[in-house]
């Protein structure tokens, strides 16, 4: 500050001022940078587990529709059981199957539809879900098995996904009426 014509007035601000002002940025920067990144992570939990209650869904629908046809082609040369959602060993994968049942002397058919991965959003299915395997029938029936032939499904199971690295959880819901519910309670 000088004096011109006998007041005072400023030439800008004090290093003082600049120094506050710059450390009051860094300050909110390091904040929402960590709100953005806990969102994002949250966002691809939420993208994953969608994902994962949609093949459910799509599994149960074409049980119930009796879907035989896989890309256009009839796979099924005998009748149709169901569909199955199975969760495999490297906890990041999961497939849906079409099974066929067996009839006088063809053995029962498997044909996979479609694999699919949780990897890319950086999601793995819970050690305890690994090799899990839900039959959805084409009466609407539900069965489940951690190995050998699935039995009838008597009360509500959990599929827990988690994010690498986080502690966010999500929750799939598989009940034994046949519901899928994401994040909700039978």
């Amino acid at each position: 500050m000088y004096r011109k014509n006998g007041s005072y007035f400023n030439q800008g601000f004090t290093l003082i001022e600049l120094m506050l002002v710059i450390a009051l940025i860094g300050v909110i920067s390091a904040l929402s940078f960590s709100s953005i990144t806990n969102y994002n992570q949250k966002q691809q939990l939420d993208t994953a587990s969608t994902d994962v209650s949609n093949a459910f869904q799509i599994a149960k629908s074409r049980a119930i529709n009796g879907v035989v046809n896989i890309n256009g082609s009839k796979a099924c040369t005998t009748p149709l059981i169901g569909y199955r959602v199975s969760i495999e060993k490297d906890a990041s994968t999961y497939k849906i199957v079409m099974i066929c049942g067996p009839s006088n002397d063809n053995p029962q058919e498997y044909h996979p539809v479609a694999t699919y991965s949780i990897d890319k959003y950086n999601a793995q299915f819970d050690s305890s879900n690994i090799g899990n395997k839900f039959q959805f029938d084409f009466d609407g029936s539900v069965y489940f098995a951690t190995s050998g032939n699935p039995s009838p499904l008597t009360s509500p199971l959990s599929i827990t996904i988690s994010e690498t690295g986080s502690s966010f959880k999500s929750v799939i819901n598989i009940c034994n009426d046949g519901r899928v519910l994401e994040g909700q309670s039978c």
